[in-house]
């Protein structure tokens, strides 16, 4: 449970970098749901995000935890090396 919580912060911290002010609403809106277990809103939530920013790596970062979470241990390595690779260098 504090480990999900840190990564959300964590991630919530990465997208605020780099947001796009129309997206912060749906993004808090499934980090909430992801915070609260409801991994579909949140998959749902973030998914919407990753449309206009698809290479934020706090939407990927979420993912990631939403995948491990709802056990698509792929998808979530997936999203996190893409993460990584959204980095500046």
């Amino acid at each position: 449970m504090f480990l999900r919580s840190l990564l959300v912060a964590l991630f919530s911290v990465a997208f605020a970098l780099g947001q796009n002010p129309s997206n912060q609403k749906v993004f808090d809106q499934a980090s909430a749901a992801l915070k609260s277990g409801d991994y579909a809103a949140a998959e749902s939530g973030f998914r919407q995000v990753l449309k206009t920013d698809p290479r934020n790596i706090g939407v990927l970062g979420n993912l990631g935890v939403v995948y491990a979470h709802t056990h698509r241990y792929a998808r979530a390595i997936e999203m996190y090396k893409l993460g990584t690779c959204s980095q500046p260098a």
